[in-house]
């Protein structure tokens, strides 16, 4: 059952749990990373097929086979405020409608 303004809250939940797949790489916790990355996907099942996805997956393999400093180069970590302003316009709004 879902409450009256709770589909209100679907991009900010992508966006956090984005934000945490994020930084559990970072942290080389990937079992988290995965997780956290698919409760972003069922908040927003629209980024299933997206770019970022396959991004976020590819990232995570670089780092479980020990590519640091090459992942480190290219995904630098941000603010949680950072990261919110750089995929704003990448959340898909009109599928919560």
């Amino acid at each position: 059952m879902a409450f009256a303004g709770q589909e209100t809250w679907q991009p900010e939940r992508y966006l956090t749990y984005t934000y945490l797949a994020d930084m559990a790489v970072e942290n080389n916790a990937f079992r988290h990373a995965v997780l956290f990355r698919a409760r972003a996907i069922r908040a927003q099942p629209a980024q299933l097929g997206d770019l970022s996805t396959l991004q976020f997956m590819i990232r995570v393999l670089v780092r479980m086979l020990g590519g640091r400093s090459l992942a480190k180069k290219i995904w630098t970590p941000k603010t949680f405020w950072e990261f919110v302003e750089q995929d704003k316009d990448q959340v898909n709004y009109r599928t919560l409608r």
